[in-house]
C-alpha cells in the first residue's frame, strides 16, 4: 500500500516535471560537486612552514566547479524558461550536497553515486580575498569504475539520455576524469549541442582533439600561461598571442578571464573583444570565474544576446561574486545582476554615481559580515563561559492585561525592558492592518528585533486542515498565507517562519486516508520552500501530537516530524520543538533535541513545562514541574550546538506576565549554566556509558544541587 502509493506519486511527479521541462531551454552541467572548507589565513605558508588560521573556525559551503556553475546558471537564468541539469557523482556522507542543487531547482536525478565520500575543496583565503585551493576529488573521481570499455559505454548512454531532452548548452570543467569529459563532448557533438569547457581543475594538459571539439575554451590567466608555456601575459597583446596559440592547436573561441583586468575573447573569426572589469570590493575570489562563465553562457546560449552583451554580463557577475565570501553563497542572482547592469547605463556621471553606490553597499555588506563574525565569537565565549549570551523571546499574547490596550504594538511595547531580545509575531493575526514600517519602528523603540513569524491558520477557513485539507484550492490558500509570512519575515529581518498546522489531523478512526494526507503535507511544504517568497527563508514545522481541533495529528511525534522534513528534502526546511508538545506526546525533550540536532534540522526551541493532565498543554513556567528534564534539555541543546532563539511558550493566566517572563529568563540561564557544569564533569560520560542511573542521580545532587 504505502510503497505503491509512493511509486504512484513519484511517477506523477516525474510526468509533471517532464511536461514542464519540455517547453524550456535546457542547459547541462557535467562536473564536480564538493564541500568547500574555507580556511581564513593572513598569508600562504612557505614550504615546510606551519601557520595558524586567522579565525578559530573554518566555514563550510557547497562548491566544486561543476556545481558552482550549475547553481550560478540557475540563479541567473529565468526559471520559467530554462531548466538546468547537473550530472556528477554524489558521495556517501552526511553533507547531502544534492539538497543544495534541489534548493535552486536544478535537476540532478541522473547523477551517479559512489561509495566514496564527497569531494572536498580546501580553500585558503587570505586577507586580500585571494583564494588558493586544493581539491580532494573523492566521489568526483569515481565515475562508475570497472573496466574502461564498459565505463565509456555506460557514460555514453547516460549522456545520450540527458541530451535527448533537447539541450542547447553543455558546460564542462577539468575537476573530473579526462575520459568523462571526452564522452560528454562526443555525446554533445552527436546531438549538435554547443560546448563551453572551463580549463580550471586538475593540472593536466589538454590535447588538440579536445580543443577542436569545444565551442568555447575558457582559461584564466594562470591556466593560459600553463597550457601555452608562455610566461608573459602582462599585456593584452601577450594574452591575445597566447590565446591564438591555442587556436593554432584547434580551439575555436578562447575566453580568458583576467580578474581585475577584465575579460578578453578571441573569436574563431579573429576578432578580439575586450571587456573591462567592473569596480568591486574583493572579499573572496573563489567562484568569480564560475559566475562569469555561467553569466556569459546564459547570455549567449540561453538568451540569444551578442558576444559583447555576454561579456558585459560576465564582468558584472564576477564583480558581484568577489564581494561575498564562499563559493555558492557569493553567486549572484538574476535580480542582482540586472540591477548592477542597469547602473551601467546613462550618463558617465550617473554611471559613476551608481557604481559608487554599489561599491559602498558591497563594503557595508562586508563590514556587517565581519561584525557578525565577531559577534558570533563573542557570543560563543559568553555562552561557553557565562551562559549570558542566550537569545530570548516570549509569547506575545501572554502580555495581554485586563483593562489595558491589547493591540500588537502595545504588546511589543510591553515586552520592552524585560531581558528579551526578540519578538515572535503570529500571522496573520498580529500583523493584519499594520505596515512594515510601523512594526519596525515599534521594535526599534522597544529595543527588540523580529525573531520569527508564526503561522496561525484562521480556524473558520481551515477547520478541516491547512496543508492536508481535502481541497487543493484551500491548500493553495494556506500556502499563500505562508508565502505572505515569508514576505513579512524578510521585511522585518526575522530568522524563521514557524508553521503550526493545528488542524492537520483527524478525530475519528477511518476518517482520514493517511497516505494521501501525508503526501499533501509533503507537497505543500515543498511548494512553499521552493517558492520565490520563501526559498531564502527558513521554514520550520512546529508539530503537536494532539489538539482540541484535531485529536490525532498528521505529525504526532518528533520522529514523524523529522521523517516529514526528510521527505520534503529542502535545505531551508527544519523543525521547531516545543517542550510542552513533546511532554504531551510522552517524549523526553532532551532525547528529541538530540535526534533533530544530529540531523542538523533544529531550527527553533520553545520552552515551557507541563503536568500534561487530561491531555492538556499547561504552558507553565520553564523548569517548574520537570526541573531535571529541563536541565537535561539544556545539556543536549549545548551538545548539538544549538545557536537559535530560546522562545518561552507559556500561558501565565493567573500570574503577572512580566514577572513570569523575567522568571523564565533567570531560570533558563541558571539551568544552562548548570548544564554546562554537567558537561564539564569528567565522570558523567563514564556513568552514562555504564547506564549507572543511581550514581548519576547522586552526581546531580552533590555537584549540581539537583
Amino acid at each position: 500500500g504505502l510503497a505503491l502509493a509512493a511509486l504512484f506519486f513519484e511517477a506523477a511527479a516525474v510526468g509533471e516535471r517532464q511536461r514542464a521541462a519540455a517547453s524550456k531551454k535546457r542547459a547541462v552541467l557535467v562536473g564536480s560537486i564538493n564541500i568547500d572548507i574555507t580556511i581564513p589565513i593572513a598569508r600562504l605558508p612557505d614550504r615546510e612552514e606551519t601557520i595558524v588560521s586567522s579565525e578559530p573556525a573554518v566555514s563550510l559551503a557547497t562548491g566544486g566547479k561543476g556545481a558552482n556553475q550549475a547553481i550560478a546558471l540557475a540563479k541567473i537564468a529565468d526559471e520559467d524558461e530554462v531548466e538546468v541539469e547537473f550530472v556528477g557523482v554524489l558521495g556517501t556522507d552526511d553533507y547531502k550536497l544534492e539538497l543544495e542543487l534541489a534548493r535552486w531547482g536544478i535537476r540532478h536525478d541522473r547523477c551517479f553515486s559512489s561509495g566514496l565520500p564527497s569531494g572536498q575543496g580546501y580553500v585558503m583565503l587570505d586577507r586580500s580575498g585571494a583564494a588558493t585551493s586544493i581539491v580532494v576529488s573523492g566521489a568526483n573521481g569515481d565515475w562508475l569504475g570497472g573496466d574502461t570499455a564498459r565505463r565509456r559505454k555506460d557514460l555514453a548512454e547516460r549522456f545520450d539520455e540527458v541530451l535527448l531532452d533537447g539541450s542547447v548548452l553543455m558546460m564542462l570543467q577539468q575537476e573530473i576524469p579526462k575520459d568523462v569529459n571526452e564522452e560528454a563532448v562526443s555525446a554533445a557533438r552527436r546531438h549538435g549541442v554547443p560546448i563551453l569547457l572551463d580549463a580550471g581543475g586538475e593540472d593536466r594538459p589538454i590535447d588538440d582533439a579536445m580543443l577542436a571539439s569545444v565551442d568555447f575554451f575558457c582559461p584564466n590567466e594562470s591556466e593560459l600561461r600553463r597550457l601555452t608555456g608562455q610566461n608573459r601575459t602582462g599585456s593584452e597583446e601577450e594574452v591575445v598571442e597566447a590565446a591564438r596559440s591555442l587556436q593554432q592547436r584547434g580551439a575555436a573561441n578562447v575566453l580568458v578571464t583576467l580578474g581585475e583586468r577584465g575579460i578578453i575573447l578571441v573569436t574563431g573569426e579573429g576578432r578580439v573583444v575586450k571587456q573591462p572589469a567592473m569596480p568591486a570590493v574583493v572579499v573572496d575570489a573563489t567562484a568569480a570565474g564560475d559566475a562569469a562563465r555561467a553569466a556569459f553562457a546564459s547570455a549567449v546560449f540561453l538568451e540569444g544576446l551578442t558576444l559583447e552583451e555576454g561579456l558585459l554580463k560576465a564582468a558584472a557577475a564576477g564583480s558581484l561574486a568577489v564581494s561575498k565570501q564562499g563559493a555558492v553563497p557569493s553567486l549572484p542572482g538574476r535580480g542582482e545582476l540586472a540591477e548592477l547592469l542597469a547602473h551601467g547605463r546613462g550618463s558617465s556621471e550617473a554611471k559613476l554615481q551608481k557604481v559608487a553606490v554599489h561599491l559602498v553597499d558591497a563594503m557595508q555588506e562586508q563590514l556587517e559580515t565581519m561584525l557578525e563574525a565577531l559577534r558570533r565569537r563573542v557570543r560563543g565565549w559568553l555562552r561557553e563561559n557565562q551562559g549570558s549570551d542566550l537569545r530570548f523571546a516570549s509569547r506575545l499574547n501572554s502580555m495581554r492585561l485586563a483593562g489595558q490596550p491589547g493591540g500588537t504594538l502595545d504588546l511589543v511595547k510591553r515586552q520592552a525592558g524585560l531581558g528579551l531580545d526578540y519578538v515572535f509575531f503570529n500571522y496573520p493575526q498580529h500583523l493584519e492592518g499594520l505596515g512594515k514600517g510601523e512594526v519596525l519602528r515599534a521594535l526599534k523603540e522597544a529595543g527588540l528585533r523580529a525573531g520569527a513569524i508564526c503561522i496561525r491558520f484562521p480556524l473558520e477557513v481551515y477547520g478541516l486542515g491547512s496543508f492536508t485539507h481535502p481541497s487543493e484550492d484551500v491548500r493553495e490558500r494556506a500556502r499563500q498565507i505562508v508565502e505572505q509570512a515569508c514576505g513579512w519575515a524578510r521585511a522585518l529581518g526575522a530568522e524563521d517562519v514557524v508553521v503550526w498546522p493545528q488542524t492537520d489531523g483527524y478525530d475519528y478512526y477511518f476518517q482520514a486516508n493517511y497516505t494521501a494526507m501525508w503526501q499533501r503535507q509533503v507537497e505543500s511544504f515543498r511548494k512553499v520552500a521552493d517558492s520565490s517568497a520563501c526559498k531564502r527563508v527558513k521554514i520550520s514545522l512546529e508539530w503537536k501530537p494532539t489538539d482540541e481541533r484535531s485529536r490525532f495529528s498528521n505529525v504526532p511525534s518528533t520522529a514523524a516530524a523529522l521523517l516529514l522534513v526528510r521527505e520534503v528534502g529542502r535545505e531551508n526546511m527544519g523543525l521547531t520543538l516545543d517542550v510542552g508538545h513533546m511532554i504531551l506526546a510522552g517524549e523526553n525533550p532532551a532525547q528529541s533535541v538530540e535526534l533533530v540536532g544530529r540531523a542538523n534540522k533544529l531550527f527553533g526551541i520553545q520552552l515551557g513545562d507541563a503536568y500534561s493532565r487530561l491531555g492538556a498543554e499547561d504552558g507553565l513556567a520553564f523548569g517548574s514541574t520537570n526541573p531535571i528534564a529541563a536541565l537535561e534539555l539544556m545539556y543536549w541543546l549545548q551538545e548539538v550546538d544549538y545557536r537559535g532563539i530560546y522562545y518561552f511558550d507559556t500561558f501565565p493566566e493567573n500570574e503577572d506576565p512580566k514577572r513570569e517572563c523575567q522568571h523564565n529568563i533567570r531560570r533558563a540561564r541558571h539551568l544552562y549554566k548548570r548544564a554546562r557544569e554537567a558537561r564539564r564533569q569528567g565522570t558523567l560520560p563514564q556513568l552514562q556509558r555504564a547506564h549507572d542511573a543511581l550514581s548519576i542521580l547522586q552526581l546531580l545532587q552533590d555537584s549540581l544541587g539537583v
